[in-house]
């Protein structure tokens, strides 16, 4: 019995997944087709996943998850999941997340639980949820980071 409720769990539960990679429009198809599944919580808005130019944060409550996805380009590159009922994420719902996003890719252990793929996903468990982070997104914030690092010259002198 109790492995055919996992199963099942299982099976609702991969319905309830994006993937990085895909565009806004089939995000919103999969999780918005009615209009009424976007948040309305200002704070789901306040803690952006990615901020820069063609940089959008979008989040979703559907089917008992909340997904909170941020796209680069029109396309999803990092994205947190969160259970809308507040219980931590379990190690076979965390191992779904990861399979469905990213279909064969084979996981290294990468300190405490992180995970990096083959392709260069890197997942993270985190307390109450899991943050999946595409190679895509790693080299979009480094060149942030880099920029910010550089000197700018300040006209007429240093600040």
């Amino acid at each position: 019995m109790k492995l055919l409720v996992t199963m099942l769990l299982a099976i609702i539960s991969m319905s309830a997944e994006a993937r990085l990679g895909e565009n806004i429009t089939q995000c919103d198809q999969r999780y918005n087709s009615t209009g009424a599944n976007l948040s309305v919580d200002q704070m789901d808005y306040i803690s952006k996943l990615i901020t820069g130019l063609n940089t959008t944060n979008v989040v979703y409550r559907y089917d008992g998850w909340k997904i909170h996805i941020g796209y680069l380009n029109g396309y999803a590159v990092v994205m947190e999941y969160s259970r809308l009922d507040n219980k931590d994420i379990d190690a076979s719902q965390a191992r779904m997340i990861m399979n469905v996003n990213c279909p064969g890719e084979t996981w290294t252990k990468e300190g405490y639980m992180t995970w990096v793929g083959s392709n260069g996903t890197i997942f993270k468990k985190k307390v109450l949820k899991v943050r999946l982070e595409s190679a895509l997104y790693a080299r979009f914030v480094g060149g942030q980071k880099k920029i910010l690092q550089q000197s700018v010259p300040v006209p007429g002198g240093s600040l």
